[in-house]
Parts: structure tokens; C-alpha cells; sequence
């Protein structure tokens, strides 16, 4: 239906299970694969799939989420007074590119845990697909000590590949170098907390959906223990506030399990949730005034005209 409009958004609405035809989830045999194949579809012609189920229906939901998951759409459940305030904010949220694909360059004394578990090469591809304006990726590493003698930083580098909307292919490379510290209340003081929430939400959801609730609960607790820590100054500690508020959502439901409507609405939001909801309010108006500044600047470049 979308195949020849690219960049286009499905958004589906349900009361229920489906119940006939292709993808139907009620018979002695469900058809689950059908919508992972159909988010692989959406997604191979940039088109983004959201799904909003009904408050009080069961959607299965945990099922239908993977074609929104896979494209980088919307779910969640609600009110039908509420679907309207929750299209509007699905059409505020649009795709800015597509075909993304991530590669991050590390020291070999870096192994790569989310969202790649174990991997110990120094390149890692991350084929993301669709991105929106809120999409934030997150990475989390552990750090081989034997292989840091002698050395005072690590370099790092990201290399992100994408498809604007005008068909244009870009390649965007960001590179940094940290200093390496073995004194904890320095390294824990001087973290960004919005990127610390962000990292653990995103990582409990993903390792939730492989099964580990017990792990995702401990990566949780672990963060909200080295935030209580190092936050000093009002602006930490008022992300910190705001990670809690997060993680409480998510740790509860792990407890409750990660099966049916409202699981699949926790999860989906917590792996892909985004910087700024950690944000205190001053750090967020500065965000929201760069972001102005970006898109002017970008405006006054495209609309130049060489002779």
C-alpha cells in the first residue's frame, strides 16, 4: 500500500485480537511470524508502522508490537478519548531518515554488551532502519583492565550511514577521545545522568525481551545506586529524579512479568526511550533552543543558491 510512497506512516488502530484471515492470532495455530514479516516489508520501503490498541481489549500486543518495533513506530494502549492527543504526537514525531545504519569503532580493550552481548571485535554494525527525531541510541561496554597499561584515554568513533528524505545518502562520522580514571567518585561525579537513564532503560527492556527479567531488574538497581552516588548538583539530582520515576514503571511490570498488553506497551516505550525525557528543565530548554539554531542553520544551507 506504501511500497511507492516512501517515508509514509501506518498507523493501526485495534479493539481485539485478529481473529481471520492472514495474521490471525486466535486460532489453534497463530500466525506470530506474519507481523515480524510485515514490519521487515514496512521497513525495506521506509515506511514506519504504529499500533494503538484499546484500553480494556486484549490485542496481544507483545505480538503486533514486533512490526512497530522493527520499523520504529509507536504502541501503546489507551482510551478511545485519548487516540486523537496520541496521533497528534505520533505526527510530531517524524521520520527524519532512513536506511540508518550504525558502526562504532572501539579500543581493543572494550567489549561491546548492549546491544551486541559479548561481542570482542573492535567494529560493531548496528542496522537500525527507520529513525524519527526522538530516536536516541545507547551503547554500554565493559573494559578489559589488562589491556590499559600505560593508557590515559580511549578513542571512540561513530560512523552513522543514512537516506535523507530527499533521497540523498549521507555519512556522518563523530569521533572522541576520554580520559581513563581509576578513582570512582571522580568517574561517578562527573556522569550525565540523562545518558545514564537512558542507557539502562533501553538496556533492561532489550534484555527483558530475551527472557533475563532478573538481569534487566539488577541493571536497573545497579545504575540507580551509581546515579544516588554521583549526583552532586541539582541538575543531576533532578534526573536522577526522573530516571526513577521511569525505572519504577519498568521494574514493576518486570516483577509482574513481561506477557500481554501492558508488558508490551512497558517494554516497547522503555526500548526506545529518549534523552530527553531524563532531562532536568534547564538542560531540556537548552536542548529545545539548539535544536532551533540547527534547523535555521540547515534551512539557510539548502536554501542557498550557487551560480
Amino acid at each position: 500500500m506504501t511500497s511507492n510512497y516512501p517515508s509514509s506512516e501506518i498507523i493501526l488502530c485495534t479493539d481485539g485480537l485478529s481473529n481471520v484471515g492472514v495474521g490471525n492470532l486466535e486460532s489453534g495455530n497463530p500466525d506470530q511470524e506474519f507481523y515480524a514479516t510485515m514490519g521487515e516489508h514496512a521497513q525495506a520501503s521506509h515506511t514506519v508502522v504504529s499500533i494503538l490498541g484499546i484500553q480494556g481489549g486484549s490485542c496481544a500486543m507483545d505480538v503486533l508490537s514486533s512490526c512497530a518495533s522493527i520499523t520504529n513506530g509507536t504502541v501503546n494502549i489507551l482510551h478511545p478519548l485519548e487516540m486523537v492527543r496520541q496521533i497528534r504526537l505520533i505526527a510530531q514525531n517524524p521520520t527524519v531518515a532512513t536506511e540508518v545504519e550504525v558502526t562504532y569503532i572501539m579500543h581493543p580493550s572494550i567489549t561491546l554488551d548492549y546491544p551486541s552481548e559479548s561481542s570482542s571485535v573492535t567494529l560493531v554494525r548496528r542496522n537500525i532502519g527507520n529513525a524519527t527525531r526522538e530516536t536516541d541510541l545507547s551503547v554500554t561496554f565493559t573494559i578489559d583492565k589488562n589491556k590499559l597499561t600505560g593508557i590515559t584515554s580511549l578513542p571512540f568513533q561513530v560512523q552513522i550511514r543514512y537516506r535523507r528524505k530527499d533521497g540523498s545518502k549521507w555519512l556522518r562520522v563523530l569521533s572522541q577521545t576520554r580520559d581513563v580514571s581509576s578513582d570512582r567518585n571522580v568517574v561517578e561525579g562527573a556522569s550525565n545522568v540523562a545518558v545514564l537513564g537512558v542507557a539502562a532503560v533501553q538496556r533492561s527492556a532489550y534484555l527483558a525481551q530475551k527472557g533475563q527479567l532478573e538481569e534487566a531488574r539488577q541493571n536497573i538497581h545497579a545504575i540507580d545506586q551509581m546515579m544516588l552516588r554521583g549526583a552532586q548538583t541539582d541538575q543531576q539530582q533532578e534526573e536522577h529524579a526522573n530516571f526513577k520515576d521511569t525505572a519504577k514503571t519498568l521494574d514493576l511490570q518486570l516483577m509482574q512479568g513481561v506477557k500481554g498488553d501492558s508488558a508490551a506497551k512497558v517494554l516497547h516505550k522503555s526500548k526506545n526511550a529518549n534523552f530527553s525525557q531524563f532531562l532536568s528543565g534547564g538542560a531540556k530548554k537548552q536542548l529545545v533552543e539548539q535544536r532551533k539554531t540547527d534547523e535555521a542553520v540547515q534551512q539557510q544551507y539548502y536554501a542557498y543558491q550557487f551560480h
